[in-house]
């Protein structure tokens, strides 16, 4: 059994010693970027598992990754003959006093191991398929030290801070405000002040912003699902998609009921800031709470949070009744008087919300005696599609309904929710397809939404740019926005267009429209209007000389074998 613990050692110095060369740099220079790193590595895994050697012939490896999809193997056939019992009782005790003695010590004083360390070894075989923890403890002189760097941090860059905060700063302080091993319990009011505040902090710059909640968010999810949950359920499944049941006479630890607001918090953020696709966590959260039995959580899914004012969340008067639920993501308007007086108090009721951080992707529940829906084919006849149908009735609230369209409009992967998948429509959909098939003054809003459409996930934009040329036909108006339509639609159908475009101006207007693109998205263009390469030089040939050349200037922009 010495030997085998022996040679298992020598593994994990090698393997870590490996990942230490893999670093880009030294552990010294990486801690050097920011007090508020200790160390680099936190967690280390070694495996022994079963490999195919060949196609009729299997082994058995340690096998550690040492780098970005880099492993080392080592094989160990003796290991493979040892029962459970031997493992658990025998050899996980000999490589624990080890892995003590020696690799724990050997970085001592290194910055390659992270103030709290742990590890694993598992296991992955027919016979075995288990994992031991070998070394789970804090390094008390960097805890302390870090510690006094995180505080100093809180309070002299973010409390009474006065700039943006960093990006790597905040990676690692978004970390350790939730980390057991520094805050065995999290300060709820001050995480919420210290969101706020780097919120705040960093408002003059929107993409910096979102980088550092997105840092934030995403540790408070890691601590619910790690920390915190696992002492009252049984998760099952990866992080994205676990399943979980509550466990036998599961009942919250006097000391955890603090912590019952963070988790409400963390939900909070999660259906607040992060996309789409991950929403249906911080409602997973919130019925997990309600398992547990807090009357907060279940009345949060019913009414909502309480980010909001209550007079922001409810309206009512003799012509209009509104109700909005930042949890569940979802508008109600019960319209009692059809006129535009009614549609133009829902739209700031919305725009007032959306202002104020409610969900980005969300969903209208209408009550309204009329049935109003877009001239666009293959468009989900959804509540809020109606909805804006009947709001743009009204001329007199266009301008409204095109702020409510600004507001949403740069939400690139946000949706309605009330569509199934093959009308999936982006927040704004409805609102700029209407504006832009009814009033010219709203093309530039119309060409926006286009630049801000992922077109692998929606397709709702082919539809309306076939109901844009019908309405308003080829022209120099119409080309620059036709150019942001065809960019962001999906070139499963030629439109074959060249004789609305093969005019002076027209090409002209065209060839300014796609200045500066990539070559393959001139290609792209040039497949909805003329077709595959074949049909280009065809209408080429046929030509004057004048269009010809005006047709070789796109084709220099092109890159033809996109076309085939």
């Amino acid at each position: 059994m010495k030997n085998i613990a022996d040679r298992i050692l020598e593994f994990i110095i090698e393997a870590l010693e490996e990942h230490r060369k893999s670093l880009n740099g030294t552990p010294e220079s990486i801690v050097k970027r920011t007090t508020l790193q200790a160390g680099v590595v936190d967690k280390f895994k070694i495996t022994y598992k079963t490999i195919n050697q060949s196609t009729s012939k299997t082994g058995n490896i340690l096998e550690a990754e040492t780098g970005y999809k880099k492993y080392i193997r080592k094989e160990l056939l003796e290991l493979d003959i040892l029962t459970v019992e031997d493992i658990s009782d025998r050899l996980i005790p000999l490589l624990k006093d080890k892995v003590q003695e020696q690799i724990v010590s050997l970085y001592a004083n290194d910055p390659f191991l992270d103030y709290h360390f742990k590890l694993v070894l598992g296991f992955q075989t027919k016979a075995l398929f288990d994992s031991y923890i070998l070394y789970d403890d804090v390094d008390q002189q960097k805890k302390n030290s870090l510690k006094k760097n995180v505080e100093d941090y809180i309070e002299n860059k973010v409390i009474n801070g006065k700039y943006p905060t960093d990006h790597l700063e905040i990676f690692f302080l978004s970390r350790h405000i939730v980390s057991p091993a520094l805050y065995p319990y999290p300060d709820i009011e001050r995480i919420r002040l210290i969101f706020e505040r780097i919120t705040e902090l960093s408002k003059g710059n929107k993409d910096k912003q979102r980088t550092c909640q997105g840092d934030m968010v995403r540790n408070l999810n890691s601590w619910v699902i790690k920390d915190f949950f696992p002492k009252y359920f049984d998760l099952k499944g990866p992080d994205y998609d676990f399943t979980y049941s509550l466990k036998e006479n599961a009942k919250v630890e006097d000391n955890d009921l603090a912590l019952i607001d963070l988790v409400i918090y963390a939900s909070i953020l999660i259906l607040k800031y992060e996309p789409n696709y991950s929403r249906d966590k911080g409602i997973k959260y919130l019925n997990m709470l309600s398992d547990l039995g807090f009357k907060q959580a279940k009345e949060m899914l019913k009414t909502g949070s309480d980010t909001f004012n209550k007079e922001d969340k409810y309206y009512k008067d003799s012509s209009i009744e509104l109700l909005a639920n930042d949890v569940l993501a979802f508008f109600t308007i019960n319209i009692k008087e059809e006129s535009a007086g009614s549609y133009g108090k829902a739209l700031d009721f919305i725009c007032n919300l959306l202002q104020k951080g409610f969900p980005k992707s969300y969903r209208i529940k209408l009550k309204s005696k009329e049935k109003n829906f877009l001239p666009v084919k293959k468009l989900g006849k959804s509540q809020t599609h109606q909805f804006f149908a009947n709001a743009l009735q009204y001329p007199e609230l266009y301008d409204k309904i095109g702020k409510y369209a600004s507001l949403v409009v740069k939400n690139e992967y946000e949706w309605y929710e009330d569509v199934e998948e093959e009308y999936c429509a982006k927040p704004g959909t409805y609102a700029v397809f209407g504006l832009g098939l009814l009033d010219k003054r709203f093309f530039p809003l119309v060409a926006e939404y286009m630049e801000h459409t992922d077109e692998e996930h929606q397709s709702v934009q082919n539809q309306f740019t076939h109901a844009f040329i019908q309405k308003y036909g080829v022209n120099t108006n119409t080309i620059p926005v036709l150019t942001r339509c065809f960019l962001a639609c999906q070139d499963h159908k030629t439109l074959k267009l060249s004789a609305q475009y093969e005019t002076e101006q027209n090409l002209k207007t065209f060839l300014e429209s796609i200045e500066g693109l990539e070559d393959y998205h001139v290609s792209h263009l040039i497949f909805f209007i003329w077709g595959k390469t074949a049909d280009f030089h065809k209408s080429k040939k046929k030509a004057t000389p004048y269009i010809q050349n005006l047709l070789q200037q796109i084709e220099d922009k092109a890159d033809m074998k996109y076309l085939g």
